[in-house]
Order: C-alpha cells, then structure tokens, then sequence
C-alpha cells in the first residue's frame, strides 16, 4: 500500500535536477514523498505548505500533520493544530487532547477589574 505514494498522481509536478538548492516557488516532488520532503525545509513557508497539503493523503498524511505539532516553529504547529482539530477521528482526538496549543504563550500583562479580567499574551515559542 505504501508503495502507491511513491509515484507521482496526475496533478503532481515531478522533481527535476537536485544538484542544487530549489527556490521556494520551484516545483518539488510530488505525492506524499514530496510533501515529506517540503517538511523537513528550513524554510517556514515551505513546511506550512507541507502541512496543508497532507489532508489531501486522508490518514496516511496523519503522522505528518501529528509531526508539525512537534515543530520548531509556531507557526507550523498553528497550522497543523487548526487542522487536526477538523477531523472526526478517535485517534486524532486522543493526540489533540494530550497537546496544550497555549503551551508557548506568557502573559504579559493581567488587569483586573470589578467585571473580568484582562491578559496581554505573547507567543513566547
């Protein structure tokens, strides 16, 4: 089964030399393999890309999206958290429960008053 991601579908663009660096707007290696590999790029844009791409996998792209919550980036882990979170699946339901998505904000500022309270968060991560 797994040996079907690695040819390119009809809509995917087929990854030329590699001899050196791609510019971001360059195209990349399609299917699942070439969504692999925008995710491990240094480039931010790239691996939120990446990211909103594997929901066209159906659960075979779960373990990436799973990934990107695990990213060195905010970013990248806002967009794969706003995607999980739309799937009606056990698993996935299970993985976002364990995953704080405000692990990474300090608050600022707390202003109190006499009908609520205030705070200034800042994404510290």
């Amino acid at each position: 089964m797994a040996a079907k991601f690695n040819q390119p579908r009809a809509d995917d663009a087929v990854l030329g030399g590699c001899s050196i660096p791609s510019p971001p707007y360059a195209a990349v290696l399609g299917g699942l393999v070439g969504v692999k590999r925008r995710f491990v790029s240094p480039v931010v844009s790239q691996r939120i890309a990446a990211v909103k791409d594997t929901i066209k996998y159906g659960q075979e792209g779960f373990p990436l999206l799973l990934d990107g919550l695990k990213d060195s980036d905010w970013r990248v882990r806002h967009a794969a958290y706003s995607l999980l979170k739309g799937f009606d699946d056990n698993r996935l339901r299970q993985r976002l429960a364990e995953y704080n998505p405000f692990q990474f904000l300090s608050c600022l500022y707390r202003h109190p008053t006499a009908q609520s309270t205030a705070y200034a968060l800042w994404q510290s991560g």
